[in-house]
This record gives structure tokens, C-alpha cells and sequence, in this order.
């Protein structure tokens, strides 16, 4: 009798281990769709035909340059060519990407850049968690000069009825928050006030009052463009900003969720996988443990017999 008890006990804790693992193992995810597109804006001015394969070996060695660095910062500037075929370009993470997802994203972008914007003079590929630009030196002269506050792109999500009551005085104070703060932050800006999450990052050489101005620009842009939407990302030449308004609570599928429960600013990728490396490691080991008991306990049982 006492065995068969020993035998139900240590069976009860195998099962619970395995419940707690499949419930809490899928809540750890890694934001693997920072290589997703957001959008690409290709100039509908193209390469000379004779220029072509000039074009594409100054573009393929501006990549050599910038895709190495992608390792070590997530900001790198780089020309690569001569005279009128120089290529200048420049690429730029999410400043909580690691650096190793850095590399991992702008790995993704030759590919990318070159199935759309085959032999534009210019070009911009935004990703999730990274952006590339480049343009020839040729289309620099000829281009007018612009303004860091252009919009390029934007996103306006879902309405919400429920988000009428208090949610733009919400998302407006949080945007007040980030204009305050994206300078102290170095150009990036990620936080939760209450049910909205704001995120803003700033071109990596922009200083700190034109990233100010920049990221205030679209906040303003996002009141105007994105009224009574829950969520919303506007892409400027020289910044980005993005919102998310949850008024039942952050959802555990969210890829902010990870932010709430290990924050690390910086490291928030890293810290997930390290966590889900750490549960998995821990339950093999119990599990193991259990069965070592189980084999033990029989082997003793057989014994008495």
C-alpha cells in the first residue's frame, strides 16, 4: 500500500511538471517577426541600362560594408562605389533588438531590397525590427532636399468602441511621455503607460532636440491620421513612432507581454530566450529526477519480492 501511494505521488508531480510546462513555455516567445515587412518605397526612377551592373556591384558592396557592422551596432552608415555609381546607405535596428537579431534582420534585407526595388536610384526597406535606405550619389544631387518630419508611411488599426471613453486622453498623455523622454532614452523610447504601449526610435545620428521635434511630429500626425484607432505606426524620414491600446490588458500572445513580466530594456529578446531555455532545462531535470525515483522505487519493490 505504501509503495502504490509513493507510485501515485511521484506519477501526480510528473503530470503537474508537464501541465506547468505546456502553459508557461509558449507564453515565452522570441518577437521572431522583427524580419516581417512593414512597407518598401522604391523611386520610380530607375538605373540607367548601361549602368546596371555598376549599380549592382555598388549596392552589393555597400552591403559588405553595412551587414558585418550589424553584429556590433544597430546603426551603421556607409558609401561604397565611385564617382557617379556610388552607392550611400545606411541601416538601422529597434533599439531592443540584440545584436545577434540585429544581424539576423539586416541579413534579410539584400534579399528583400533586391526582389523590389531591382534598379531604383533610391530605396527603403522597413522591417519590423530594422530598415534599410540607400540612394546613388547621382539621385542626391538631383533630389530636393527634405525634411526630417516627411511622412513616408503609416498605419492606422482597428477602431474600438470601448477605447472611446478615456483611451486618446490615455494615448495622449503616454505620447507626452515619450516626446519627454525619447532624448534621455538616446534616440529610442519603449513603455507601458497603463493599457498603452508606446515605442519611438529616432534615425541614429539625429540629435536629441530635431529627434524631439521629430518624434512630436508624429505623435501630432498619429492624432490627426489614426482618430479612434486602438493602434497605430507612422514611419518620417528621420523617425518612427507606434502605439497599442489594450483596454482588458495586455493579451499573454502579445509580443510586448515578455517586456511586462522580464523587463530588461536592451535585452528583452536575449532575457526571453534565456528564460524559456532556463524553464525547459528545469522541467527536463525534475522529469528526469521522477523517473530516476520511479526506477529506484520498483527496484526496491522487486527486492522485497
Amino acid at each position: 500500500m505504501d509503495s502504490t501511494w509513493k507510485l501515485f505521488s511521484l506519477l501526480s508531480q510528473t503530470l503537474i511538471l508537464l501541465v506547468l510546462l505546456g502553459i508557461f513555455l509558449p507564453c515565452v516567445k522570441t518577437n521572431s517577426d522583427y524580419t516581417t515587412l512593414v512597407y518598401k518605397n522604391c523611386t520610380s526612377q530607375n538605373i540607367f541600362t548601361g549602368s546596371i551592373q555598376s549599380h549592382s556591384i555598388g549596392l552589393a558592396s555597400l552591403f559588405q560594408e553595412l551587414l558585418p557592422q550589424s553584429s556590433q551596432s544597430r546603426f551603421f552608415k556607409a558609401t561604397a562605389g565611385s564617382d557617379k555609381n556610388a552607392v550611400s546607405g545606411l541601416f538601422q535596428c529597434r533599439g531592443d533588438l540584440t545584436n545577434p537579431d540585429c544581424y539576423d534582420c539586416v541579413s534579410t534585407l539584400p534579399e528583400i531590397s533586391k526582389n523590389m526595388c531591382l534598379n531604383a536610384v533610391a530605396a527603403r526597406i522597413q522591417l519590423n525590427g530594422c530598415y534599410f535606405h540607400y540612394e546613388t550619389d547621382e539621385f542626391i544631387e538631383e533630389a530636393p532636399l527634405k525634411k526630417h518630419d516627411q511622412l513616408l508611411h503609416k498605419i492606422c488599426g482597428d477602431h474600438q468602441k470601448e477605447a472611446a471613453y478615456g483611451f486618446e486622453e490615455l494615448r495622449d498623455e503616454a505620447f507626452a511621455a515619450m516626446e519627454s523622454n525619447i532624448i534621455d532614452g538616446h534616440g529610442f523610447y519603449s513603455e507601458d503607460y497603463g493599457p498603452v504601449h508606446v515605442m519611438a526610435q529616432c534615425e541614429g545620428d539625429l540629435g536629441g532636440c530635431d529627434c524631439s521635434e521629430c518624434v512630436s511630429s508624429a505623435a501630432q500626425i498619429a492624432q490627426e491620421e489614426c482618430i479612434g484607432s486602438i493602434s497605430g505606426q507612422i514611419y518620417l524620414d528621420r523617425c518612427s513612432i507606434s502605439y497599442s491600446y489594450y483596454p482588458y490588458g495586455v493579451p499573454p500572445d502579445n509580443k510586448y507581454h515578455i517586456k511586462l513580466i522580464f523587463k530588461d530594456k536592451g535585452r528583452g529578446n536575449h532575457t526571453a530566450k534565456s528564460v524559456a531555455i532556463v524553464l525547459g532545462g528545469a522541467a527536463a531535470l525534475c522529469v528526469g529526477l521522477i523517473f530516476l525515483k520511479l526506477i529506484k522505487s520498483f527496484g526496491k519493490k522487486d527486492d522485497i519480492w
